[in-house]
This record gives C-alpha cells, structure tokens and sequence, in this order.
C-alpha cells in the first residue's frame, strides 16, 4: 500500500520537483560515500576500492539525471 502511495505521489509531481530529488540523492550518497561502501564490503565482498567506485559511480549518475531530466521530458513536437 505504501509503496502504491508513493509511486502516485511521484507520478503527480512536476518534473523540476523529481529532478531535484534525484540530486538530492546523489549528493547524499556522496555523503555517506564511506558507510554505504562499508556496507557493501560487508554484505556483498566487495573490495573497497570497487565498492566507493560503485557509490561515487551512482551519485555521478543521479547527479547526471538530475541535470538532464527536465530537456529529457519535456514535451517535443513529433513532425
């Protein structure tokens, strides 16, 4: 059920307001850089090198999205 909510929740908001969410999270998976890939070393085996590259990786990307989402989804006239 909540999963449900959230997903309308985010379907209704403007595109502005979910790109900045998506930053959000990248600049806070850079904040936990070094938790999130201890967890990963100690979950998953990862060595350390790969995991902080896997974080630094993903918050690149969100960061990325962010930036783009809103040239992305706009509306374009098809010819």
């Amino acid at each position: 059920f909540a999963a449900s909510v959230a997903q309308r929740r985010w379907a209704a908001a403007s595109t502005a307001t979910r790109a900045q969410a998506i930053g959000v999270l990248g600049a806070n998976l850079l904040a936990d850089r070094d938790a999130l890939a201890d967890v990963m070393v100690a979950e998953v085996g990862k060595r350390r090198a790969e995991a902080l590259s896997e974080v630094d990786k993903c918050a690149h990307a969100a960061a990325f999205f962010a930036t783009e989402a809103e040239a992305w989804l706009a509306p374009k006239a098809v010819p």
